[in-house]
């Protein structure tokens, strides 16, 4: 299409608000607004009176109720400006992610939430190891451990742990308490 820079008898460049709405007639100065009444750009549809409901903008894809990243491995940043903070209103309830131990994040980093399907248990990263931060028991008095460790597990330096017994570990499983600590089964 054909560009056209200067209006005749005005050497001023031409705003696209001296265009119609077929872009093809030059207005002579008087601005009027122009309803858009079809046509589409980079495939939504315009002048329809229906909602956009998919949108990309730079690496992001807005879809409904979902968000996601276009760039393949791209982390999604939420970043309160100033001291504000992250808030999630609402009564219902925020899903983690969840997997086993062998999905992990390659390179966690501390903070990390998720929940072990290995291990039924939510879990954090503090920077070193992952471990395990309750929640989710039974009743809310009564903390419940499975009498089967199936998976191997290390209690790090500066944590202790205990379990009610008997407890099997299964074969090829491992419990590793680092030195100092404790591993109390009653």
């Amino acid at each position: 299409m054909a560009s056209i820079t200067t209006r005749a008898g005005k050497g001023a460049p031409l705003t696209n608000a001296e265009l119609d709405a077929n872009f093809t007639n030059i207005n002579d100065g008087i601005t009027t607004s122009a309803a858009i009444t079809g046509g589409s750009i980079d495939g939504v549809t315009l002048g329809t009176n229906s909602p956009v409901t998919e949108a990309d903008v730079d690496n992001i894809n807005l879809n409904g109720n979902t968000i996601s990243i276009t760039d393949t491995n791209g982390d999604l940043t939420l970043t309160p400006n100033g001291t504000g903070g992250l808030i999630v209103s609402g009564t219902n309830s925020v899903t983690l992610p969840n997997g086993t131990e062998a999905q992990r994040d390659g390179t966690p980093a501390s903070g990390m939430l998720r929940f072990n399907t290995d291990t039924n248990a939510f879990e954090g990263y503090n920077g070193s190891i992952w471990g395990g931060i309750g929640g989710a028991q039974a009743g809310g008095s009564i903390v419940t451990n499975s009498d089967s460790v199936s998976v191997s597990y290390t209690i790090a330096a500066g944590e202790n742990g205990f379990s009610v017994g008997p407890v099997t570990i299964e074969s090829g499983v491992s419990i590793t308490v680092s030195a100092g600590q404790r591993w109390l089964v009653l």
